[in-house]
């Protein structure tokens, strides 16, 4: 299904994204319109691994979304209703989590190196013929991703990639099945056919009225008009209805503050980083300590995005300063996310690890909903 709602992308960033669309932006979206809510437990744990409501819900909205954008802003309820999507997604990611979890007990393993190359070398990232920082960003934001998260896709793609490959390359024939494809390749049949000309055969058929009458009598169903039927029907009056409903004030206040709730969570946060990412040549330790002076200097009143440009290991940000841009909450890794969203404006964290390595981050702006009051809301 997800295959059909892009079957009009173009370019290879879109084919990429399309097979790995569920773990993308479950975990790394970053354009989140739907409310983060439900509880603690996660609906669904795969080899240990939870996917929370939150990846689903708001997986099932950006899907929708998409949905609509496919059929022109018409979509069928009754075909494409939040059940079916939610169920389809679910399916998904548990797929998608099973492939790369039995990948990774493989041994399968994720080269950053050649990630970097194929970012590097896509055409579809390129402008004359060159690698475009600008280009990338706005690629990913176009799909809803950040650039940690895009790594990330590419990186369950290669892990997923090993295991498929691995399986394919080592078949076999059997002796029976390469005898019989050799018969199959050599066979030979011999054959005859006589070609009959219609029209000639028609020019001596007569048809007289009997004949006709009598098929027609013989075969009545095939000039059967459509099925009509007479329906009967009651117009149901919306404002008659409304005039009999009383509300009281208790259950308008809780409407309102559910109001209020959803669009706080609407809140978006522009940020900057610096990673430090973990390699052969640089261990942990390393990685920390560089990630904890870089911080220290930004505090200090050094140029952030100088820094960034000079350090970062984020091919896709280091060029614009690190710059990610307006993001919601769960737009990052759950480190990140929470690092971020302590933060108050104009704040420097100090060395922030995830799986990526270690972050410098840089709160830029915080933008929140306008809240309406609750008298514009209350009819």
């Amino acid at each position: 299904m997800l295959q059909n709602i892009r079957d009009n992308s173009q370019g290879i960033i879109a084919k990429i994204i399309v097979g790995f669309i569920v773990i993308t932006f479950a975990l790394f979206g970053i354009e989140s319109i739907v409310a983060l809510g439900g509880g603690d437990d996660a609906p669904v744990t795969v080899n240990g691994e939870e996917i929370s409501e939150a990846e689903i819900m708001r997986l099932v909205q950006i899907q929708k979304q998409r949905l609509l954008q496919q059929f022109g802003g018409q979509l069928d309820e009754n075909l494409f209703n939040d059940g079916f999507i939610r169920q389809s997604v679910m399916e998904d990611l548990i797929e998608q989590k099973v492939a790369v979890t039995q990948a990774e007990a493989l041994g399968a393993y994720a080269s950053q190196q050649v990630i970097d190359k194929e970012i590097l070398n896509n055409p579809s990232f390129q402008e004359e013929g060159k690698f475009s920082a600008e280009r990338f960003k706005m690629m990913l934001r176009q799909n809803g991703l950040t650039p940690m998260g895009f790594r990330a896709l590419m990186a369950n793609g290669q892990v997923s990639g090993q295991v498929e490959s691995a399986a394919s390359l080592s078949d076999i024939a059997t002796p029976q099945e390469v005898e019989r494809a050799n018969k199959l390749q050599s066979e030979v049949r011999s054959y005859e056919y006589v070609a009959f000309d219609a029209k000639a055969l028609e020019a001596d058929v007569e048809v007289s009225e009997e004949d006709i009458n009598t098929y027609y009598e013989a075969n009545t169903s095939r000039y059967q008009t459509e099925e009509t039927v007479s329906v009967d029907y009651v117009v149901l009056n919306k404002a008659g209805i409304e005039a009999d409903e009383e509300i009281d004030a208790e259950t308008l206040q809780a409407a309102y503050q559910d109001y209020v709730d959803a669009e706080s969570v609407k809140e978006e946060r522009k940020a900057s980083h610096i990673l430090i990412e973990i390699t052969d040549e640089r261990n942990e330790e390393a990685a920390e300590s560089l990630a904890q002076q870089l911080s220290e200097k930004a505090k200090q009143g050094e140029d952030f995005a100088a820094l960034a440009k000079e350090h970062s290991d984020d091919i896709g940000s280091k060029n614009v300063g690190g710059d990610l841009g307006f993001n919601s909450k769960g737009g990052f890794v759950e480190e990140f996310d929470d690092a971020l969203f302590a933060m108050n404006k104009g704040d420097v964290s100090g060395a922030v690890k995830t799986e990526f390595g270690f972050h410098v981050i840089k709160l830029e702006d915080v933008r929140k909903p306008e809240v309406a009051s609750f008298e514009d809301k209350k009819s």
